[in-house]
């Protein structure tokens, strides 16, 4: 009796499980109503620079600065943190190449992981490339993100490494993703960037703040955003 009631629940418990995963979107439809839900493919094909600057606040140190950001597509990107008292740090894409500028090590290339990192993020700023970014996405299953329901997509890179992107599953726009970032020592930690206070920028919603937060450190942009600015190519070139 014992073992026909064990067999019962394990039965239950895989039909239970396979009618969650048959209602599962797949990860390319995730994709393509999170392009809708920022404004469409028209919107976002139309949108070839972006400049946002704001404010930086930690509540780790308690530190207030500004921040500043610039893209370009197809994969040029420049975050710029300026904490008074510290100094700035800047990360930078510009294409094919990536460098980094902190106070303490001065000017430096970004080679190996930091690299690959570097191109991703600059590349992730365009929504219509996601299916290229990644070699596969897969939805895994409905959770919680900050009381909000959403779909957790497991995203393989071509590298190896492996994200995490949170859609919300009613209003389909990305809520958070959590990534690898591998730090000078080459040591990796994991990273949940999330974005809210979504407002429409020229037809194209984007995210007024940024929360950053890893294990030993919270970062939140609140940012100002400009569609189409004219962009000095030059603001990518290593100093």
């Amino acid at each position: 009796m014992i073992e026909y009631k064990a067999g019962l629940l394990l039965v239950c418990a895989l039909t239970a499980f396979g009618q969650q995963s048959a209602s599962l979107p797949a990860g390319a439809q995730v994709v393509d109503r999170y392009i809708q839900a920022l404004g469409g493919r028209q919107a976002l094909d139309g949108v070839s620079s972006r400049a946002a600057v704001g404010s930086l606040h930690s509540p780790t140190s308690g530190a207030w600065g500004r921040y500043m950001e610039l893209y370009q597509r197809p994969n040029r990107l420049l975050r710029a943190f300026h904490v008074p008292g510290y100094g700035v740090v800047q990360i930078c894409f510009d294409g094919s190449a990536a460098w980094m500028e902190t106070p303490e090590y001065g000017v430096e290339d970004l080679t190996g992981k930091r690299l690959s990192e570097a191109r991703r993020d600059a590349e992730f700023e365009d929504a219509l490339k996601l299916t290229e970014i990644y070699s596969a996405l897969a939805v895994r299953r409905r959770t919680k993100i900050e009381g909000r329901e959403a779909f957790e997509v497991e995203a393989q890179c071509p590298d190896g490494d492996r994200e995490t992107l949170y859609f919300d599953t009613v209003g389909g726009l990305l809520l958070c993703r959590e990534s690898p970032e591998t730090a000078r020592d080459g040591s990796t930690r994991l990273v949940r960037t999330y974005y809210e206070d979504y407002s429409a920028v020229g037809g194209v919603k984007t995210a007024g703040t940024l929360r950053y937060v890893r294990e030993d450190l919270i970062r939140i942009m609140r940012r100002n955003v400009t569609n189409n600015p004219p962009v000095d190519g030059s603001r990518f070139k290593k100093p």
